[in-house]
């Protein structure tokens, strides 16, 4: 949605469109970890979520820095380039949530061949 904040004119319109999109924000952030906490096995609850909480916090410090340091090329510049670092961010952050969702692998000592792992 940043992309079209660059085209809209008036303060009016670009509070309105902010006001929609916290709005479904404020929707959608918490279903997401709802659906996210349902999906994963209760042992590794935790794991999960402190990971997605870990990349949440890093993607909001780094969001910060970036915003201000493309602010300094121009006002509008921080609206083309953030979307690309969201959807890298993005791509980054599905891969740690697979691998944290995924049983650590041991090998068993009488058959030889792999095993989940039981982190209770």
């Amino acid at each position: 949605m940043a992309l079209i904040y660059p085209s809209l004119h008036g303060i009016v319109v670009v509070m309105s469109v902010g006001a929609v999109e916290a709005i479904a924000i404020a929707f959608a952030a918490p279903a997401a970890n709802a659906q996210l906490m349902e999906s994963v096995a209760a042992a590794r609850r935790g794991r999960v979520q402190s990971t997605l909480l870990s990349v949440e916090s890093g993607a909001q410090a780094i969001g910060a820095l970036s915003g201000g340091l493309l602010f300094s090329f121009g006002p509008g510049v921080r609206f083309y380039v953030r979307p690309g670092l969201g959807f890298v961010g993005a791509a980054l952050a599905t891969l740690v949530f697979v691998s944290a969702g995924r049983a650590p692998q041991r090998l068993d000592a009488e058959t030889g061949s792999a095993a989940s792992a039981d982190l209770n």
